[in-house]
């Protein structure tokens, strides 16, 4: 259970310290910022089969966190395109 924890922990702490480049930003740096974190979460945890499960849990929360990032982003986007204000 801990594994789960710090897996799930160690994502959403990467994705707080990214937030202070913005939203828009971390979406379109999206990729950079999940394979840089998902390696420091494995730097981070290495040594033993716990650290490499919870890093690899923590990677894959991070991809998730940020395909939906780029998603809402991509939508507000449209949104804004197609509003009457802009227009």
């Amino acid at each position: 259970m801990e594994i789960i924890v710090t897996g799930i922990v160690g994502a959403v702490s990467v994705v707080l310290l990214c937030s202070r480049l913005g939203l828009r930003r971390m979406a379109r740096w999206g990729w950079a910022i999940d394979i840089l974190g998902t390696l420091g979460l494995a730097a981070m945890f290495a040594g033993t089969y716990a650290g490499a499960a919870a890093a690899m849990l923590g990677g894959a929360v991070l991809s998730l966190v940020m395909l939906v990032l780029r998603r809402i982003v991509r939508n507000i986007d449209r949104m804004r395109e197609t509003s009457p204000a802009h227009r």
